[in-house]
């Protein structure tokens, strides 16, 4: 996604008309083993925290675009 500080600027699926088709990109293992290698390193000084604020919603009109997904809400039923 393209983004200017937390303002998206870009919704892969703003103009499809099948969801069905869209691939989500996979996540690296390496964001994962560095968080690993970072939480055994520090432990024991610190508490460590995901932070995940963002709700399915927020996620589905980043998708979508706002507009596009509340006429998604009301108008399909899958």
């Amino acid at each position: 996604m393209l983004t200017e500080g937390f303002h998206i600027r870009y919704h892969p699926l703003l103009e499809s008309d099948d969801l069905t088709k869209y691939r989500f990109p996979k996540p690296e293992d390496k964001l994962l083993s560095i968080t690993k290698e970072i939480g055994e390193r520090e432990k024991g000084n610190y508490f460590i925290l995901s932070l995940q604020d963002w709700t399915f919603f927020e996620r589905a009109w980043l998708l979508r675009g706002y507009e596009n997904i509340l006429m998604d809400f009301c108008l399909r039923e899958k």
